[in-house]
């Protein structure tokens, strides 16, 4: 072979060196595992877990998650800072990895990766309503609580990186 470039799925160049003409591929089949928790609820799942290429997977009611691939993973909830991790150095001779727990935190109701006036407002704006979205801790209903825990992530910014 020739002139040829081998790219991943997620497009990334593969470097080889081909022997007598052939290239020897091998399977990435790095695992990942981890757990999500959202700050202020007992029950962890929906949280959703993106791989490089696309793939993705849900945490379970615990917030454990399993994905195959390394390179960057994104968690993202809705009402919660997204966060991100990239594993492209760490998973290179590794054929799985433990993150442990990353902790997103709650009250980014408008996504924009900032908790601020306009996430408050909106809660208060539901206050005592059924509104899903600014039902921070999910227990069916916004108030005092749901306010408290956006409050004291103020200017807090995503992604978040920090993994416990």
């Amino acid at each position: 072979l020739q002139d040829v470039i081998l790219v991943d799925s997620g497009l990334q160049e593969i470097e080889f060196t081909p022997v007598d003409g052939a290239i020897e591929v091998i399977s990435d089949c790095a695992t990942v595992t981890g757990r999500v928790a959202l700050q202020g609820r007992d029950e962890h799942g929906g949280v959703t877990v993106t791989n490089s290429t696309g793939e993705q997977t849900r945490t379970t009611a615990d917030g454990a998650f399993s994905v195959t691939g390394g390179g960057l993973l994104k968690f993202e909830f809705p009402g919660y800072l997204s966060a991100q991790t990239d594993l492209r150095a760490g998973l290179e001779s590794a054929q799985s990895a433990t993150l442990g727990t990353m902790t997103l935190l709650a009250g980014d109701v408008n996504r924009d990766d900032l908790i601020n006036i306009l996430d408050l407002a909106y809660i208060a704006q539901n206050y005592r309503s059924t509104d899903p979205l600014a039902d921070l801790n999910g227990d069916g209903r916004v108030d005092i609580v749901d306010l408290a825990l956006a409050a004291g992530n103020y200017q807090q910014q995503g992604p978040l990186t920090a993994w416990q």
